[in-house]
């Protein structure tokens, strides 16, 4: 079973590639128009909250407790979320979304996007 520390450290896995290798710079740039600052997307598992900001220059950061306003926050398992991981965006949302093994507060699309450009990292 996953936890919630190994899903952070996917998350702090994936700041890291961004940060340092600068994976998906384009992508990045497609996803965050030029009149945006960045992207908050944050999670909410076990009680627990972290979240993720990337600016529109490819710069992340991982931040816990609950973000104030973010883009999107996915109430999840940490088992689900890494299964999502492995799954279609789209369809993957959909299916957890219909058995209620997902929760989305805020914009559907931005999780969409989010899971298309960083799945597979």
């Amino acid at each position: 079973m996953a936890t919630v520390d190994e899903v952070i450290n996917w998350v702090k896995t994936l700041v890291d590639k961004i940060n340092k290798e600068g994976i998906a710079k384009d992508e990045i740039k497609k996803w965050i128009k030029k009149n945006y600052w960045g992207k908050i997307i944050s999670w909410k598992m076990d009680g627990k909250g972290f979240f993720l900001v990337i600016t529109k220059d490819g710069v992340a950061k991982l931040g816990t407790g609950d973000y104030p306003s973010p883009e999107v926050t996915m109430v999840i398992s940490p088992d689900s979320f890494m299964e999502l991981l492995k799954k279609d965006p789209y369809s993957g949302l959909k299916e957890f979304l219909g058995t209620n093994k997902l929760v989305i507060r805020g914009n559907l699309n931005e999780a969409n996007k989010f899971l298309k450009i960083f799945q597979n990292f």
